[in-house]
């Protein structure tokens, strides 16, 4: 049951970064730091395994990662799907 609830929490995500940026509040853009913050080991894993790719790198000293906060999400809820399925 909680594998349901992950999923319903990242579409209701989805959907209000979707809007945010629509009405042009946000981006809906995080950075790698950021997203290691929120995500954790999990997002590490993702990238590193390459099914969350960054949408630009930034140019400077370090060249910070920028993702898509949707693709983030979208990545989630199939995870979670194909979880609950099994």
């Amino acid at each position: 049951m909680r594998a349901i609830e992950h999923i319903i929490e990242d579409a209701v995500r989805i959907g209000c970064v979707q809007t945010l940026e629509m009405l042009g509040v946000s981006a809906g853009e995080i950075s790698q730091r950021k997203a290691i913050e929120m995500y954790g080991k999990w997002f590490k894993d993702a990238v590193a395994d390459g099914r969350i790719l960054p949408i630009r790198i930034e140019d400077g000293k370090r060249g910070a990662k920028i993702f898509r906060i949707q693709d983030i999400c979208a990545v989630r809820v199939q995870e979670a799907a194909r979880a609950e399925l099994r």
